[in-house]
């Protein structure tokens, strides 16, 4: 599921409170945590404001350049829908040292997985047995989107690509996509699939599905 409810069937006030930065502060300090930021939005028609409950689920795969074969299973975070791919970054540089990482954002590639989680790890673990060089990745890089574009607008796993020591990266970058609206769900993004008469572009192997079974 893309969107998960993290105060599931609680009632503010009796069952969970807002607290301001100082209690959170005094909070951490005896009991540790991550810090994630709840939007305050205003409702549409409404004159009120109210604190974001619904949280994305966003899917990793952290995948180390220099040992396919130590690529690791899906694992979650949580982020505001109303956060950008700017904000995906930032968070996921937040992230990256629980995996024993620590880099800066140009320092590793994040794309959008096309294709089902466990036969792309499966592909990796036997990647070394072909010439990278010739493999493309299973999706689109995250860096052909505007940096505003609305996490909300990225369905799938996100793949972590972390080059190798000598900054290499075991997938092509492709910088020849187009960029319009899908001609599925309209949104404006990179459209790396067409339909053979290449008049039909599609952001993903979804809605290619979705459109032509129509």
């Amino acid at each position: 599921r893309q969107r998960q409810m993290c105060i599931r069937d609680r009632r503010k006030g009796l069952e969970y409170k807002v607290i301001n930065d100082r209690q959170w502060k005094l909070l951490y300090k005896k009991y540790g945590g991550v810090a994630v930021m709840r939007e305050k939005y205003k409702p549409e028609n409404a004159s009120y404001s109210k604190i974001e409950a619904y949280f994305k689920r966003i899917n990793l795969i952290v995948l180390p350049a220099e040992s396919p074969k130590e690529v690791t299973g899906e694992k979650a975070i949580y982020g505001s829908t109303k956060w950008t791919i700017d904000d995906l970054y930032n968070r996921i540089i937040e992230v990256l040292p629980n995996y024993g990482y620590e880099l800066l954002r140009d320092k590793f590639r994040l794309w959008k997985l096309d294709v089902d989680s466990a036969t792309f790890i499966n592909q990796c673990k036997s990647v070394f047995e072909e010439d990278p060089k010739k493999l493309e990745f299973p999706g689109i890089c995250l860096t052909l989107f505007s940096k505003d574009t609305k996490i909300e607008k990225i369905r799938g796993t996100i793949v972590i690509e972390i080059p190798s020591t000598k900054g290499g990266y075991l997938f092509k970058y492709r910088r020849d996509i187009k960029i319009s609206k899908c001609n599925f769900c309209e949104d404006t993004a990179p459209l790396p699939l067409s339909c053979r008469c290449h008049e039909v572009f599609y952001c993903s192997s979804e809605c290619c599905l979705l459109y032509t079974s129509d």
